[in-house]
């Protein structure tokens, strides 16, 4: 009995010590990315969110990027696309967007980001979204086209064709993360969704 609470708790420190060490990478993702969008209309958001997904991966224990592969057996990486792919069903099939769909997208970026070690931000470059996109492929979030509001359809339309990239793309490069971010972020500002602390439950 004394061999299994010692090895119980030395499994536990291992636990706590790669949960830290993973929060650590987190919020250096998140603070270097943040720098870089000190000139858009996103400053500041990103860091409510990334403070989100710090909050969740605590309490998770950290099953993202440290995955218990109990019924699964696919490593992190794997795992948190698969979530992106099931976030992105879900914004498909909703009839309203919704804000935690969302901020649960960028935390899954985030995730996969870190999961990447994609830690070199040295310069982010705006993308110049303007008017006249011309689709590419998926209606993801052109289906929430409105009048009156062209930028944020422009964003849509932009984001689905960085999107369609994706797919057809073998290769999930850390510039159009940035971007599918910097166009979520964008969705955020324009619905006026400045909170997200509610989404800690």
């Amino acid at each position: 009995m004394k061999y299994i609470l010692e090895l119980n708790m030395s499994l536990k420190n291992k636990e706590e010590v790669n949960l830290e060490s993973t929060q650590e990478k987190i919020k250096r993702f998140v603070m270097d990315f943040n720098k870089l969008l000190e000139s858009t209309k996103c400053k500041g958001l990103f860091l409510k969110i990334g403070d989100v997904v710090i909050y969740k991966n605590r309490k998770y224990g950290d099953s993202a990027l440290s995955p218990i592969n109990i019924f699964s057996k696919i490593n992190a990486t794997n795992s948190i696309t698969i979530r992106l792919d099931d976030k992105i069903n879900r914004i498909i099939n909703a009839k309203t967007l919704r804000k935690n769909d969302i901020a649960d997208m960028i935390g899954y970026l985030i995730l996969y980001a870190v999961s990447n070690n994609c830690f070199k931000m040295d310069k982010f470059i705006v993308p110049q979204i303007g008017d006249n996109i011309t689709p590419i492929g998926m209606d993801i979030f052109r289906k929430y086209v409105s009048k009156g509001t062209v930028e944020l359809n422009n964003v849509y339309s932009y984001l689905d064709n960085e999107l369609h990239m994706v797919k057809t793309d073998d290769s999930f490069s850390f510039v159009k993360i940035q971007r599918i971010i910097y166009c979520l972020l964008l969705i955020c500002v324009h619905n006026n969704w400045k909170t997200f602390n509610e989404l800690k439950d």
